[in-house]
Formats: structure tokens, sequence, C-alpha cells
């Protein structure tokens, strides 16, 4: 059995102490290069290798301590404009945002009634459009004269993680959009041009990529896994929830995602069976699958209805 985890935001830095010390008694916690072994026929077992996407500062400020405590390797997923510009991602301007705004702005985007989004969080509304039309969003629900704090890391503490000999960068798009919602052109620009700025800023090859949101076939295709070969990409990292199989294709690398403050016995039970709690995900009444199945029906309703008038 062997997996990789993720990670995005961590707060507690005492939490997230104990997990790696238990994950030191469960598995051989492993640099990004395993991934790679195992689809050599390494014959490695129980190894884990730790990721954490976004590039939030609390990776500089609250995780990296603790790797450097315990010597444990990681692999940061970044956009390398978000870093230079001191800018956020659309997720985290979201959060400075009146729900209802956002809400009725999504409506007019989408053409459907303000009340057909009611249910629906508004960040999985924005997941079902492309993100210029979530741009528009977030420009006309911005409280005037708001002002985001940027809140992740810098370019001088990526070159600094990337010197630090334990972490290892990898790209994340530039504007961390959901892939297949994009055109063609749109959805290549944001992975080849996250690979080469991000080649340019760190002064080394980049052979690591993790899709924004992650799902397979849901949030990227083929058609993204393409341009990722094109681009001299080694591993792309999805977030199915699941260990790694001798049958994964490089870049469909599975990964099975750790909440903040997440409970050990949860987690335990989460890598025991990750099989199940991928299916138990998918079958939840409330949560992101069903609420993205939702919203996926209700506006494919609207697109028949406009194209019949």
């Amino acid at each position: 059995m062997n997996s990789v985890l993720t990670f995005h935001e961590v707060s507690d830095g005492r939490w997230f102490d104990d997990l790696v010390k238990w994950l030191q008694g469960q598995y051989r916690l492993l640099p990004a290069e395993y991934v790679s072994e195992l689809y050599s026929g390494s014959g490695i077992r129980h190894g884990c290798h730790i990721t954490v996407d976004d590039g939030h500062r609390s990776f500089y400020d609250v995780i990296l301590p603790v790797l450097k405590r315990h010597r444990i390797p990681a692999t940061l997923f970044v956009s390398p404009s978000v870093c230079a510009e001191r800018t956020n991602f659309w997720f985290q301007e979201l959060q400075g945002c009146d729900e209802r705004a956002v809400r009725a702005a999504a409506a007019v985007v989408l053409n459907v009634p303000p009340m057909a989004l009611a249910p629906f969080s508004t960040t999985s509304i924005c997941k079902a459009m492309p993100l210029c039309d979530v741009e528009s969003i977030l420009r006309r629900c911005r409280t005037a004269g708001h002002q985001s704090r940027p809140q992740n890391v810098t370019v001088e503490e990526l070159r600094a993680l990337a010197k630090s000999g334990l972490v290892t960068i990898g790209a994340h798009t530039i504007s961390h959009p959901i892939l297949k919602n994009e055109c063609d052109d749109r959805s290549e620009e944001e992975i080849v041009r996250s690979i080469a700025d991000l080649a340019t800023l760190l002064g080394r090859d980049v052979k690591y990529f993790a899709y924004p949101n992650g799902l397979p076939d849901i949030d990227f295709s083929e058609r993204e896994e393409a341009y990722l070969a094109g681009a001299g990409v080694e591993l792309a990292f999805t977030t199915e929830s699941r260990d790694i199989r001798a049958s994964d294709t490089r870049y469909r690398v599975p990964r099975i995602q750790i909440a903040p403050n997440e409970e050990i016995g949860r987690i335990r039970t989460k890598l025991r069976f990750p099989g199940a709690w991928n299916l138990l995900k998918k079958l939840r009444p409330h949560g992101e699958y069903a609420e993205r199945r939702a919203l996926s029906r209700i506006l494919s309703m609207s697109s028949r209805t406009s194209q019949s008038v």
C-alpha cells in the first residue's frame, strides 16, 4: 500500500506535528521521486508522500517548521503568477464577498433564476463556470474599497523553500481555474505557462503538476493530460481519494485529502479504507459531488431552454 496525501491551509502546528509523528509510525515518508519510482516497478511498500496545494503562506509559517523538525520531504504546488504579483486565487477573494450578491450575479451570468442557485455554496457555483465569468462576478461583488491581503507565499519564500532540500515545487496553473470549463487555448495556457514561468522563477525544470480541484473527468480530462505530456511533466496529481495502483497513469496520480485539524482516528480510517471513503464522499447527499451534479443538470436545462427560444 502506497499513498500520496494532500493538504491545503494548515493553521495548527501542534496538530500537524502530531499527525506527522503518527504517519512516521505507519509509513516511510518519502520525497516526490518515490512516486515516479513506483511507476518504474521499484517495489516500494508502505511509502507515503506529503503534498500541499495552493501555496498559502501557512506552508511557510506552520508546515515547514514541522517538516524541518522531522526531516520530512514534501511537494508544494503553486501558481508562479500569484506568488510574483502578490495576488490571491479567486476562491480566496470569494471569502470577502457577500454570498447573496455572488448568487445574484451568478444567476445573471448563468442565465438561471436566482432561486435555482439558493441551495448551492458559492464555491460550487463558481466551479460551474469559466474563470472569466468568476472574475466578472468578483468584480461586481467586492465591497467598495475592499482590498484583500495577499494570502500566499512570496517569490523569495518560494525560492528559499526550493533550496531547503526538503521541498519540491510543482505547478498548479496560473489562476486555478476548473480546467475542464475552459476553452482549449485557455486550458493549455494555464498549464504550459505555469510550468514555464515557475521554471524561470526557480531556475530549474518543473516536473510535477497538480490539477486545480483535481477530480478526474469533472475538473480535467485527457485534453489536459496531453498538454502536460507536451510540457514535459513527469507526474500530475489528482484529488481522487485512494491509494496508488500499478495500473494508474502518471497523469492521474491519486491523493488522499486531509482536512485541517481532522481527527487522527478519522484519518486512520480514511487511509485504511480509501476506496470506501471515496465512494461515501461521492454518495453524500450534500457536498461537492452532489452539488456539482445538480448544478450541471440545472445549467444543461437552462442551455436547452435558451436554444429553443
